[in-house]
């Protein structure tokens, strides 16, 4: 398909989504136009300025200065903006809303495009603000994580994986639940549709300095599990890219899931197999390519056999879909379920208001919280 057949298809799925939406023209609040809000919302819908252009008859010179702050779209043109972003009007005029996650953590494949990115970047923006203006009224009750230097520790990543183990109070061997050992420690672990199946995950913080891990919810369940514990990798190794960030991450990961004194001995086999594989991801909780992995790092079995292995591993059709993947499922995030329940529980918001703190439709609320739509709160 080339590229301007997809990008018509785009533009009209959001011409027909658009006309669904009846434009209602309204005063402005009397507060100024955030011209990042404008960015996010565009890149979040997947649209370039020559597109938006195209499907709303906002012209792309206008769009571009809305974006560089240059100009002040009138109340017309902020319905416009609107209509075509699915956004509430309010929205362009939140002041929190900031272009700053490009400073985080991706868990991604390398054929990643830069629009893809983006798209990706602007809705983990927004969903990082919502975040932060739920955790404005409560109190996260947890110490900040330690930060580490693999290279100054005598035993490098398995003298921090032992520590966090302690601190998370994880038993030797394999962990069975990792999501509540990293919420009882004050990350917040979110599951969302990224919308798209080359990134993994990508970590960043709140404005308080509480830890946030994003992971796609559509990644097999094997490799989120591997991607928590790497994107928690990051919030304790580094604060900031360098070139090698994800393979410490990586290495860290695997110490943390793979103890090297504890699984030694199960991968020491000269007769590993993909049934042993399978039989040692059941008993890990990791995926057989890791398993894999970590066998070659840890140098017990050959070059030879690693590769053997690998080409197995394909043949099988495992590189893509591993087998028992529905016996890898980790308990469900609840941090941000809990700062709902506060808000609708103590703070008395009703779904109405939570749908306008956080800039989204009712509906959204309902459906991502699993909330009933037809209770009133005390």
């Amino acid at each position: 398909m080339s590229d301007e057949t997809e990008q018509n298809r785009e533009e009209n799925a959001y011409e027909e989504n658009a006309q669904t939406i009846s434009l209602h023209p309204r005063p402005r609040e009397q507060r100024a136009v955030n011209s990042e809000a404008i960015v996010i919302a565009r890149e979040m819908s997947g649209l370039t300025q020559a597109a938006l252009a195209r499907v709303s008859g906002l012209s792309q010179p206008q769009i571009s200065r809305f974006e560089d702050g240059i100009s002040q779209p009138s109340d017309a043109e902020l319905n416009i903006l609107a209509q075509y972003l699915r956004v509430p009007v309010k929205f362009f005029m939140e002041s929190d809303l900031k272009r700053s996650v490009f400073n985080s953590f991706y868990r991604k494949r390398k054929s990643v495009s830069q629009k893809t990115l983006m798209q990706f970047n602007s809705r983990v923006c927004f969903r990082q603000v919502q975040i932060d203006r739920l955790l404005r009224k409560s109190e996260m009750d947890s110490d900040p994580l330690p930060r580490f230097d693999p290279d100054e520790l005598k035993g490098g990543n398995r003298t921090i994986a032992e520590a966090l183990r302690q601190l998370l109070k994880l038993p030797p061997g394999p962990i069975k639940h990792l999501v509540p050992a990293l919420e009882d420690a004050g990350v917040i672990i979110v599951l969302d549709n990224f919308g798209v199946t080359k990134i993994d995950g990508v970590s960043t913080y709140s404005n308080n300095g509480s830890p946030i891990i994003f992971l796609n919810m559509h990644a097999p369940n094997s490799r989120r599990r591997f991607s928590l514990a790497h994107e928690f990798a990051h919030t304790v190794l580094h604060r900031y890219m360098a070139p090698d960030v994800d393979e410490q991450a990586d290495a860290l990961a695997c110490e943390l899931l793979m103890p090297a004194r504890e699984i030694y001995s199960d991968l020491a086999d000269s007769r590993l197999t993909l049934g042993r594989l399978a039989d040692l991801k059941l008993k890990w909780k990791v995926s057989m390519a890791a398993l894999l992995f970590r066998a070659k790092t840890l140098e017990v079995i050959k070059p030879r056999q690693y590769s053997y292995l690998w080409a197995q591993m394909s043949s099988a059709g495992y590189r893509i879909q591993e087998p028992y993947e529905d016996l890898m499922v980790d308990q469900e995030p609840s941090l941000e379920k809990e700062l709902i329940a506060f808000h609708r529980r103590d703070l008395g918001y009703s779904i109405e208001e939570l749908a306008d703190l956080l800039d989204i439709s009712e509906l959204e609320i309902v459906k991502r919280y699993d909330l009933p739509d037809d209770i009133k709160p005390a």
